[in-house]
């Protein structure tokens, strides 16, 4: 669920500097959006096949 609010730079520079304290995280996505990419409707969601 969307928090209602979208990330501000404290939100990114903390997520930048977990990944640059923790070396054994490699290639990872992590979405700083608030929670706006779990309502984005995909074609699974939509019914298109």
């Amino acid at each position: 669920p969307c928090w209602g609010r979208g990330a501000n730079p404290s939100d990114i520079t903390a997520a930048l500097g977990f990944f640059l304290d923790s070396p054994a995280v490699t290639g990872q996505f992590l979405a700083i959006d608030g929670g706006q990419h779990l309502a984005w409707q995909t074609p699974d969601v939509l019914g298109v096949e």
